[in-house]
């Protein structure tokens, strides 16, 4: 469906939205981070009862976007209007301060309303201790600019890797995970891969199937595969179980 990357219109939006409900839960792989806003349909159909969000990401997301308009980086305003959003939590993102750095993003930019947390790294494990203590259904939504590891279309964070399984581990234990996905793939300039763009695609491939082998709790046998606008991998999550899966399947 074109039109979707980076800015999307109200009305192709949610024609998505309607294909997308045919995807049934569990863990997706979006692609690139410019489809980030995709999540949102995502966790809309897991709020008939109250949801927390954990969202890593290296930005809020909470930007407004032009009028009619949703973006990757403003679906974040809209999903905090969905009925049973209990709160949203952002790991490993720059502070809501770094949006205002310039003259224009400060009159556009407000400071985040009360039910959208933020935690730098080193306050992450208590933030989502709150967010346990209100919620125990929880959606996990992963933009892999937040890692150092990672090389995206957006930049490469500050947390490692290991800490995102870590916390990754810490939420299935004590909340019910409902849902996933993953976004952050680097999309080739050319129809043929770079030596440089082949080594990083190769490292975000490890970085899928360590994400996927945490959440699921085995092993997954990776793919060759040509990625897409819109990625097409995705897993079940077991509905009822703090964790546990079926199987991976292409939609």
């Amino acid at each position: 469906m074109p039109g979707l990357k980076y800015l999307c219109e109200e009305s192709t939006f949610h024609k998505l939205g309607e294909r997308l409900a045919l995807v049934r839960p569990g863990l997706v792989f979006l692609g690139g981070s410019s489809f980030h806003h995709l999540s949102y349909h995502l966790i809309k159909r897991s709020t008939s009862r109250p949801l927390g969000v954990v969202i890593f990401d290296k930005h809020n997301d909470f930007l407004p976007a032009p009028a009619g308009h949703i973006s990757c980086g403003s679906w974040i305003r809209e999903l905090v209007e969905l009925p049973n959003i209990e709160q949203v939590l952002i790991i490993g993102s720059e502070s809501p301060e770094a949006f205002v750095q310039s003259e224009p993003l400060e009159k556009k930019a407000p400071l985040l309303p009360d039910k959208v947390r933020w935690a730098t790294l080193r306050w992450a494990r208590r933030e989502l201790g709150r967010l346990f203590s209100a919620v125990s259904r929880i959606y996990i939504s992963i933009d892999k600019d937040v890692l150092a590891e990672a090389g995206t279309d957006w930049g490469a964070g500050s947390m490692s890797l290991r800490m995102l399984l870590c916390l990754l581990r810490e939420i299935q234990r004590a909340a019910t995970v409902v849902g996933a996905d993953v976004c952050g793939e680097v999309a080739s300039l050319s129809p043929w891969p770079s030596a440089a763009e082949l080594t990083q695609i190769r490292k975000n491939e490890d970085i899928n199937l360590a994400i996927c082998q945490t959440l699921l709790g085995r092993e997954v046998a990776p793919r060759v595969t040509r990625p897409r606008n819109v990625g097409r991998l995705t897993a079940s999550l077991s509905a009822t179980g703090r964790q546990g899966c079926s199987s991976l399947t292409r939609v």
